[in-house]
């Protein structure tokens, strides 16, 4: 059975971005007749806030020190 939510919010991110493409070709003042989308400002990132992953406790004890130098540090653990 076919996910038509997901295929439509798939198309619809398709075509926002064909607007903001369209709107940064012919530049920032879209025609007058175009009712274009034009997406606020992405917003600043400062890093990840979390990583979440599920691995066998073998994988885990490989994982776990590898994420740690990479400076990320254990925070919880799902029941």
């Amino acid at each position: 059975m076919l996910d038509t939510r997901q295929t439509a919010v798939d198309a619809m991110r398709s075509l926002r971005y064909l607007e903001e493409s369209a709107v940064t070709t012919i530049g920032h003042t879209p025609l007058p007749h175009l009712d274009l989308f034009q997406p606020p400002e992405l917003p600043r990132l400062n890093g990840p806030g979390f990583l979440e992953f599920a691995v066998d406790a073998d994988a885990g004890r490989q994982l776990g020190p590898w994420l740690q130098q990479l400076g990320f540090a254990p925070a919880g653990r799902h029941r």
